[in-house]
């Protein structure tokens, strides 16, 4: 712990997450023909927002750029399955940071 941060997720936010890790973490989305164009800059913009920072706090979710097309249920109407499942990558990714 480093001021009451997990030593990973402050590794993390230092160097961020690998292209390629972050990709394949998402890439059920990423080939997802039935998302709309909206919908697959959503999951673009959460795959380089992690690359970058290495984790995502959901809150983030809704601040710009995430949402530029309202917020996730309104993006995801009528797909919030989908939705719910991207959530889970983002907690996932998120969960193995605390340790």
């Amino acid at each position: 712990m480093f001021r009451e941060e997990p030593l990973l997720k402050l590794v993390s936010k230092l160097v961020g997450l690998d292209a390629k890790a972050a990709n394949e973490l998402f890439s059920e989305f990423l080939s997802d023909e039935n998302l709309t164009p909206q919908q697959m800059e959503f999951v673009k913009s959460i795959v380089s927002y992690i690359i970058k920072n290495g984790s995502l706090d959901k809150k983030v979710l809704n601040e710009h750029p995430f949402n530029k097309t309202g917020n996730v249920i309104k993006l995801f109407d009528g797909k919030i399955e989908t939705a719910k499942k991207i959530i889970g990558k983002i907690d996932k990714l998120n969960k193995r940071l605390t340790v």
